[in-house]
């Protein structure tokens, strides 16, 4: 073996290596960051007190689903993750550490499903490292949401799960625990139905004809039966926030094509290796399975099309998309330089490893992907002044004799044992919706509490999303900042809102 040789295989060993330390770095950062905030008392993101006090009525014995109304009206998401984080509180006692617990260790079991199928579909370990590697390096761009108490990694875990069945067992019991799971997924997050629709599509036209149907049948089953059931018991209202309130949230065209440009722009490199898989498994007249890749893309990619399109929406929505790139983007390295993953080149019988320098390029372009996804992991946990800032808060909370109204955080009324109330987000579904009869009464019942002075004071954020401020100040009169200091107790991801101005009772 010449020295140039040598060489060839010691840079290929090298880019390899450093391409799967990038990876191996991201997934400790990420496990990290959750680690360092699971247990946060306070909102990490401004919408979890709201899925905390849905956790907390389940945990009291109260329905989810019911009339609009200032004292409670749900958020538009189908119901187990509040169920399954509500079997956690159980254990591990009310507030966001059980919440948070439920989407981290789904989050990990999105990770080991992601190495499975790529290790699996490759048999190599490394490849399987990049999928969970490029998976975590995603967490920032995609909203820093893996481990917050909200919906998103239950729904992405039974997804992933349900689609690595389909891949891999689609046998009659398989496909049916592929249905299933594909249900418990929409029964999560509704737009999970996207990608059932992608894969059902699969099943019908690769699959056995003994066994196609078994898939969507088993979704039309399972999910429309729990569907039926949800709908009947809470008297129609389960279809009405599920379904209807969003089918008549307003879309944004800007996300038309801002969606391929910004939001799939910031993987160009892993989603354009991805798309490699399933053409060359087109070139090598592999139907099946190129079917298989394209509509599972197809189905993950479209869901956050779609949701990103829906205005009130976050970058939380892009995670299936991530997801499935992380997926599929090893694959496609794989297919685009088999020579440093997989193998060797050879030029003739008995010549040694030789590789090409466009190889190179590749996985030096794809380190440039890993190393445009760095970001500051300190930014992503609360300081002690903001934990110090709150608890203050809650003890100046507990001081007022009275109810107190804070549309934006409500937990913090719970925190301070008082009575909490819809949360704003969920209103404002309400409200900006085409339902008119429900958005007066609402509007309504806000504009009475103000009026008749019921709560003995109000705590408004820096937004105003339902234009209530207006009709506070008529009846409130503004005692102050809720903090002095200006940088303390925002969320760390999400929108950036924190209580701010504090009213008390006062006179037209």
């Amino acid at each position: 073996m010449n020295r140039q040789q040598v060489n060839f295989s010691f840079t290929a060993r090298s880019v390899r290596f450093i391409l799967v330390a990038l990876a191996m770095g991201f997934i400790g950062v990420y496990v990290a960051v959750a680690l360092s905030r699971v247990a946060y008392p306070y909102e990490l993101e401004w919408m979890e007190g709201g899925v905390l006090e849905h956790v907390a009525r389940l945990v009291s014995g109260k329905d989810l689903y019911v009339e609009p109304s200032l004292e409670f009206t749900p958020f538009v998401y189908t119901p187990l993750y509040y169920y399954v984080s509500a079997g956690f509180v159980e254990v591990f006692g009310p507030g966001f550490f059980p919440l948070r617990l439920v989407s981290f260790l789904a989050s990990l079991g999105s990770m080991v499903v992601l190495f499975g199928f790529v290790r699996k579909e490759t048999g190599s370990a490394v490849l399987g490292v990049l999928s969970v590697g490029l998976f975590s390096a995603a967490f920032k761009i995609s909203g820093a949401w893996y481990d917050i108490a909200r919906v998103d990694s239950l729904f992405i875990l039974l997804l992933l799960a349900s689609v690595y069945v389909v891949r891999f067992s689609p046998s009659f019991r398989g496909l049916l625990l592929a249905g299933a799971l594909i249900s418990l997924s929409v029964l999560t997050k509704q737009i999970a139905v996207v990608v059932g629709v992608a894969m059902s599509v699969y099943s019908i036209v690769f699959l056995p004809r003994n066994v196609r149907f078994v898939y969507p049948l088993a979704v039309i089953i399972i999910a429309g039966s729990l569907t039926l059931v949800l709908n009947r018991v809470n008297d129609g209202w389960f279809w009405y926030y599920v379904f209807e309130l969003p089918r008549q949230h307003p879309l944004s065209m800007k996300r038309l094509l801002g969606f391929w440009i910004q939001d799939m722009g910031m993987l160009t490199v892993a989603f354009s290796v991805s798309l490699v898989y399933p053409v060359s498994l087109l070139r090598g007249r592999n139907w099946k399975k190129a079917g298989f890749y394209a509509l599972l893309m197809t189905g993950m990619v479209g869901a956050s099309w779609i949701a990103r399109m829906h205005t009130g929406n976050y970058s939380n929505v892009l995670i299936p998309a991530f997801a499935v790139t992380a997926l599929v983007f090893p694959l496609g390295l794989r297919a685009l330089v088999p020579d440093v993953f997989s193998g060797a080149r050879t030029d003739g019988a008995g010549s040694e490893k030789r590789f090409a320098l466009s190889d190179y390029l590749v996985v030096f372009v794809c380190i440039g992907q890993f190393v445009n996804l760095v970001y500051n992991p300190f930014a992503q946990v609360p300081s002690a002044e903001d934990r110090i800032a709150g608890d203050n808060l809650v003890r100046k909370i507990e001081k007022i004799d009275g109810d107190v109204f804070i549309p934006c955080h409500g937990y913090l009324s719970i925190l301070s044992g008082k009575k909490s109330y819809a949360h704003v987000m969920a209103l404002s579904d309400v409200i900006r919706s085409e339902d008119i009869v429900q958005r007066k009464r609402l509007m309504e019942q806000l504009a009475g509490a103000f009026r008749r002075q019921e709560f003995s004071a109000v705590i408004l954020g820096g937004e105003d999303r339902l234009g209530m401020k207006h009709e506070v100040e008529r009846w409130y009169l503004l005692q102050g900042r809720v903090f002095k200091d200006g940088d303390v107790f925002y969320p760390v991801t999400g929108a950036l809102w924190r209580p701010e101005y504090l009213y008390v009772p006062g006179i037209e």
